[in-house]
């Protein structure tokens, strides 16, 4: 026995030897710019990708000269020859993606130490098909060194090379084909680079002005086209829950969240416009739907919670009491109850504790967000029949997971029913009779004029019009236009005299 193991030994010595020496004179070959022994190396750690070290990563590296890179990119340059420098660079690119993922910062050196050059070379491989959907392996290289990369404590650097968030957001806004999803087989990498700049500017502030410009004119400053795309794979969700998708998806979510939260309100409105609202609503109904037997995992509630605080950003826009109704009537409130009854086991025993998760912390900030439109008598009457129709023992059953949400849903259910008794009584109270602005006198409503300005207030008389113009209506007319221009009417607004529970 003992006698084979040291054979055993033997031949696994030769074997390391043969193959330190295959990697020698594979490097020694690069250093001379042999194509031949760059793409044996490649093979060779495709095979074995455990094996890569530092002199490897360093040869692969050694090829990636950015002063090489063709003046004129086409496609074509591409298979120019079997020597030239694009040759090189490519296969080059794809020995870095073996690399291995949170690789050791010893690894990553080589290729932080010539990242200006890498990237180089890795916008020129994109730009040659900016109109075309690239070939897989030149895709695959890209995407594959950049999402190896994005682990790494490289991301600094990322953040801080230019035209890189412009290659993101153009591979991001990639148009789908008609019968294959495209898009959603792009970069993981590249979208995890998007959403983590989007969402810290590249340097732990808000997304500043300079990178929302940036990102506008990959799409020749059309927000709408921003929006378009944008919301395709939320259309598509339901058709792609699968495997790395979900990824891909929380990936799309999240950068269209820190989009909206930008600097200026382009994109915001241009997603509204576009039915943002109703379809992430779908979207985050779907997601936490009992039929979703996927939705306890960690990643699909980052999801949910990406979702809520998007809707969130949305309806709390300027003028968005249309919003707020268009997100109830596409099952808002169904979404907040399936949030708290999907919690998971661990998640649970953790809310017992004071801890909260992150979906349902979304949705404790959505029952908040929710209770300030409620002083509008259209809301209350979109919202109190969405409460009705969830007033069940199953929802007080699905609540009871997550404590700190059914707490809130409790006391925004009572604000809607007092809002609603408010309202209802306002209005039968004030069918026949009205009051004067100015003297309080209560007389029938056609009896009364209103105010020619604003067509907001009335009047017993043209003596109590003037007094109460000089007392303040002379200021107060331009906000009841202000309130006018929104749509709305006195009888649109629900009473707020003795409403100070909410």
């Amino acid at each position: 026995m003992s006698s084979n193991v040291n054979v055993g030994d033997a031949a696994s010595s030769e074997a390391l030897l043969e193959e330190g020496y295959f990697v020698a004179v594979a490097i020694d070959g690069i250093k001379r710019r042999s194509l031949l022994s760059l793409r044996s190396l490649v093979t060779r750690m495709e095979a074995h990708p455990e094996r890569i070290t530092v002199d490897i990563v360093d040869a692969f590296c050694f090829n990636l000269d950015a002063s090489l890179i063709p003046c004129n990119p086409t496609p074509l340059a591409v298979a120019a020859g079997p020597n030239t420098a694009v040759s090189r660079a490519e296969l080059s690119l794809a020995g870095l993606t073996m690399i291995p993922l949170d690789p050791p910062d010893e690894l990553v050196a080589p290729v932080v130490a010539k990242w200006p050059s890498v990237f180089a070379w890795m916008a020129y491989f994109h730009s040659i098909h900016m109109n075309a959907r690239p070939p897989a392996e030149i895709e695959g290289v890209i995407m594959g060194l950049l999402g190896i990369l994005s682990g790494s404590d490289l991301i600094e650097t990322l953040f801080h090379t230019p035209g890189l968030v412009a290659m993101a957001t153009t591979i991001w806004l990639k148009a789908p084909s008609k019968k294959a999803d495209v898009r959603l087989q792009t970069s993981i990498g590249f979208k995890a680079i998007l959403a983590i700049a989007t969402a810290t500017g590249g340097g732990g502030a808000a997304m500043d002005k300079a990178m929302h410009d940036e990102i506008l004119r990959c799409v020749d400053g059309d927000a709408n086209k921003i929006a378009e795309l944008a919301l395709v794979p939320v259309r598509e969700a339901s058709k792609i829950l699968t495997g790395s998708e979900w990824l891909l998806l929380l990936h799309d979510i999240s950068i269209l969240f820190n989009l909206c939260l930008g600097p200026t309100h382009d994109i915001r409105m241009a997603v509204i416009n576009k039915r943002g609202i109703p379809l992430i609503t779908a979207l985050f109904v779907r997601l936490s739907s009992p039929k979703n037997s996927k939705s306890q995992s960690p990643l699909i509630r980052l999801a949910i919670s990406e979702c809520a605080k998007l809707i969130e950003v949305l309806i709390t826009t300027g003028g968005g009491i249309p919003w707020v109704k268009q997100a109830i009537l596409s099952g808002l409130l169904t979404g907040i109850v399936n949030t708290g009854a999907k919690l998971s086991t661990e998640f649970a025993a953790s809310e017992s504790l004071g801890g909260c998760d992150s979906s349902v912390a979304a949705c404790l900030h959505m029952c908040e967000t929710i209770m300030a439109p409620l002083v509008y008598r259209s809301i209350v009457d979109v919202v109190e029949p969405a409460f009705l129709a969830l007033d069940t023992p199953e929802t007080a059953s699905k609540l009871e997971r997550a404590p700190s949400l059914g707490h809130a849903w409790t006391r925004l259910r009572a604000l809607v029913g007092s809002r609603a008794v408010l309202s209802r009584s306002s209005l039968c109270g004030s069918q026949d009779m009205g009051t004067c602005e100015m003297c309080n006198n209560k007389l029938a409503k056609d009896a009364l004029k209103r105010c020619g300005g604003c067509h907001y207030v009335t009047y017993c008389s043209k003596e109590c019009q003037r007094e109460d113009w000089k007392r303040g209506h002379k200021t107060g007319c331009a906000l009841d236009l202000h309130i006018k221009s929104k749509g709305l009417n006195k009888d649109d607004i629900a009473p707020r005299k003795r409403d100070s529970s909410g």
